[in-house]
């Protein structure tokens, strides 16, 4: 999904991005990654996250514009318009390892306000989405809740979702729900689909370090840690 953003966004090589729920901001993190690896800069608009800790972290970092509290307080209508949004919901209600209340859970309030507002004819809704929780998300009984949340977000985007794990990727064995959408307005509104193809090999940890960001003081330190330990996490 990223580097299809990136592909379609030819107007001047800038990707405005939104991330509610940011936790460490891993999501822009890997948008930025993908966008300067074309040549293209990235515009971090605005980010939120419930936990004080995090927040003071990505208000001390001072690399997003506007750094929000609670969503399920916050206006969304106010939030300025941007290219692509990131949501990565509290997953304790979808967690087999969690509650398994779903929408009756609390926390769940995050993922419900931000659906509305999406779903909404507000005009600054963004023009893309990339939405993940835990996989269990759209499997056993809560394909019921799920197929509801797809249904509301269709009114506004062209919408995809699939469960994929993530170690064909990153040193990482877990599913993920993955939910893309796309303005219907977009010329590439149905332009997206789901990487096909994969060889099923496991990357090691030392091999996805992008050693070019600030955030590696001590790079060669990194990379020896990942080396060492990346067998240990497959």
């Amino acid at each position: 999904m990223i580097n299809f953003v990136c592909e379609f966004d030819r107007v001047d090589g800038t990707i405005s991005i939104g991330e509610d729920c940011a936790g460490l901001a891993t999501f822009s993190l890997a948008v930025e990654s993908a966008v300067r690896s074309k040549g293209g800069t990235v515009d971090k608009v605005w980010a939120s996250d419930n936990d004080i800790a995090l927040r003071t972290m990505l208000e001390r970092l001072g690399e997003f514009r506007e750094v929000h509290s609670d969503v399920t307080v916050r206006d969304a209508r106010t939030l300025p318009k941007v290219k692509l949004y990131g949501l990565g919901s509290p997953c304790q209600g979808e967690s087999i390892a969690g509650s398994l209340l779903r929408a009756k859970d609390t926390r769940a309030k995050a993922l419900e306000s931000m659906v509305a507002w999406l779903s909404s004819g507000a005009a600054n809704i963004p023009e893309s989405f990339v939405m993940e929780n835990v996989g269990n998300q759209c499997r056993g009984s809560g394909t019921r809740a799920f197929g509801r949340l797809i249904s509301r977000l269709k009114t506004n985007f062209v919408v995809k979702f699939m469960c994929l794990n993530s170690r064909l990727w990153v040193p990482q064995n877990r599913d993920r729900t993955y939910i893309v959408g796309i303005l219907k307005t977009s010329p590439h509104a149905h332009d997206f689909e789901f990487p096909i193809g994969i060889d099923g090999t496991v990357p090691d940890l030392a091999s996805i370090i992008d050693l070019s960001l600030p955030c590696f003081e001590t790079k060669q330190t990194a990379v020896s840690f990942a080396t060492k330990h990346s067998p240990k996490l497959r």
